[in-house]
């Protein structure tokens, strides 16, 4: 993943892009398309979403998202081409090397390393002082020694975190709320299947209008309040935090949704 986001970095310096102008065309906040450049894909909440960022991404700099694809899925199974004792890691327009060194110069330095050891262990130790070892069957810690016997501290173990659970508080044929608790803050990622014009507000404020095609995504992120309205609901694939939005794919007409940190 590492090489994937150093290739995309590269060539949007080489085009003197900016990450803003690339998440205003994008619509990919800012902060995934830095964990994107550095190479972890873990902001993302799913596989697709971190697809769909890269396949953007790919085609505003002009390099081959199917190639880019086939490198992130390539990682993902954690494939590798050997050949000759070199290992290849292979991305569109370019290929990384790792050269392992021959077996000769392997057996040249083990040698060298056991004929050292060797060497300075046949040294006699200067000035060792002697000690003194009992001879009357004396052992050198007392029979009545609990040496070894101490009590281990045991630490609580850690709890871990609950999982993000999404409660529907109301609903109408036009609206429905829900609530979200166990999270620290809301996080709606969107994947457009279809053209569907979307009005968003954050927090209470206009975040924007627009209308969007096939292919496109949008990741959201608020304190408090996610509300959205979908001219066309069955043309998106919509995930808060992690979560499907139960009945939504068979909303056939526009639609809000409100989402409130709990």
């Amino acid at each position: 993943m590492k090489e994937i986001a150093d290739l995309l970095r590269k060539k949007r310096e080489e085009q003197n892009i900016s990450l803003q102008e690339i998440s205003k065309q994008t619509k990919i906040q800012v902060r995934l398309l830095e964990a994107l450049e550095s190479g972890d894909p873990t902001p993302f909440a799913g596989d697709v979403y971190v697809k769909g960022a890269l396949r953007s991404y790919a085609d505003i700099v002009g390099l081959d998202d199917k190639e880019i694809i086939k490198a992130y899925n390539d990682w993902r199974k954690g494939s590798e081409d050997v050949d000759e004792g070199n290992t290849k890691i292979f991305l569109p327009g370019k290929d990384f090397h790792l050269n392992v060194p021959s077996i000769p110069i392997i057996l040249a330095l083990i040698i060298i390393a056991v004929g050292a050891w060797y060497f300075f262990s046949d040294q006699p130790a200067e000035d060792s002082p002697e000690v003194a070892m009992p001879d009357n069957g004396e052992n050198l810690i007392g029979e009545n020694d609990d040496y070894g016997t101490e009590e281990i501290e045991e630490y609580p173990e850690q709890e871990e975190m609950p999982e993000p659970l999404m409660s529907l508080i109301e609903e109408s044929s036009k609206e429905a709320t829900f609530t979200l608790s166990n999270i620290d803050t809301l996080q709606a990622e969107l994947v457009f299947v279809g053209p569907c014009w979307v009005d968003i507000y954050l927090d209470g404020d206009k975040y924007l209008e627009n209308r969007y095609e096939n292919g496109e995504q949008l990741s959201l992120e608020a304190a408090e309040t996610i509300w959205i309205r979908f001219g066309n609901p069955g043309a998106v694939n919509l995930r808060v935090n992690g979560l499907e939005v139960p009945g939504f794919k068979e909303i056939n007409v526009p639609y809000n949704l409100t989402f409130r940190k709990n």
